[in-house]
């Protein structure tokens, strides 16, 4: 019995991982998909990337702060 427990969890593992996988192809297509290239690089960066608002603002160069650069993108996603 415990043998097969651990053989449901790996299965159940591998299936979420697959899902996860899915998701990430999609998320990156659309982003991809993006036109505006400020705005694709932004989300770029913060969800494929991983950084902070923070570390993103400083990406984009000078007059960029952390809080514009959020609100820019919370407005984008709104809209679509």
């Amino acid at each position: 019995l415990h043998l097969c427990d651990r053989r449901q969890r790996q299965m159940c593992k591998e299936t979420v991982e697959k899902k996860l996988e899915t998701l990430t192809d999609s998320v990156e297509q659309y982003i991809d998909s993006i036109e505006d290239s400020r705005k694709r690089n932004i989300l770029r960066y913060r969800y494929i990337d991983g950084m902070t608002w923070r570390e993103t603002a400083k990406k984009l160069g000078p007059g960029n702060s952390e809080d514009a650069v959020r609100m820019e993108i919370k407005r984008f996603l709104k809209q679509t």
